[in-house]
């Protein structure tokens, strides 16, 4: 896909480590895009170590028109 958002909040690691799967497979997708509490910082940097922009929850719901654009 063009692009793939995540819950970071519901997938938590797994999600992360199936998006490093998949990318170690060479099945990148083209951008990844995560939303998370802002509160998460460990999460939000396994985030950013796995590839994926990270934007806060309330930040992410106000962006989503301009990343779907």
């Amino acid at each position: 896909p063009g692009l793939l958002i995540l819950d970071l909040d519901a997938g938590r690691r797994e999600l992360l480590d199936a998006v490093q799967a998949a990318r170690a497979a060479g099945l990148v997708p083209g951008r990844v895009v995560g939303f998370i509490s802002h509160v998460d910082k460990e999460l939000s940097a396994a985030a950013v170590d796995a590839g994926c922009e990270v934007f806060p929850r309330g930040k992410f719901w106000r962006a989503l028109e301009k990343l779907l654009s």
